[in-house]
């Protein structure tokens, strides 16, 4: 069976208060921080509502939901094509056909397709291999090290902690696990 790996590129909310947002961010600015938490709290939520219709659209079609985020989706069929495009908003865009995947905890996956790889292990920026992925599916417990950095604001300065362990376990009380063992 291929699965496919969908990702919604870009998301376009028409909205015209265009002052508020503004002055939300110069106000924001005068104080050092560069970011809109409103905004990118909408940003998300949007993101959401429309991953879920996609999500629905998937199940009437039949086909089977491995995995989901808040702007991708893993399926085990292709969407009709008047959902699919990698330019316009809203829509979905083909990222990969899989052949393999281990879909062990959100946001951390395995996919493999043709004769490339692609995975995504959260707050550990190192290379993992199937084996690991398996592992961690199996009920493994990945011991890895990491770097962490904190920064203060008030004094300017940055602080960076390395080799920090960094257990990686993953427990299935959200999900339901599809194979015992492989």
């Amino acid at each position: 069976m291929i699965g496919y790996f969908l990702i919604i590129i870009l998301l376009n909310i028409n909205r015209t208060d265009k002052y508020t947002l503004y002055n939300f961010k110069k106000e924001n600015q005068e104080f050092g921080i560069g970011n809109n938490v409103p905004i990118a709290a909408t940003v998300t939520s949007y993101s959401r509502m429309i991953i879920n219709e996609y999500k629905l659209l998937a199940l009437k079609l039949g086909y089977e939901l491995f995995y989901s985020d808040t702007d991708s989706l893993m399926i085990s069929g292709q969407l009709p094509e008047e959902y699919i495009s990698s330019t316009v908003l809203g829509k979905m865009k083909l990222e990969h056909q899989f052949k393999e995947a281990f879909f062990v905890m959100p946001k951390v996956y395995y996919l493999d397709y043709d004769d490339s790889q692609v995975y995504k292990c959260k707050g550990y920026p190192g290379d993992l291999t199937r084996a690991d992925f398996e592992g961690l599916y199996n009920g493994e417990t990945l011991d890895l090290k990491v770097t962490k950095w904190s920064k203060d604001r008030v004094e300017g300065k940055v602080f960076i902690k390395s080799d920090l362990p960094y257990k990686l376990k993953v427990s299935f009380n959200k999900r339901e696990k599809v194979f015992d063992s492989l």
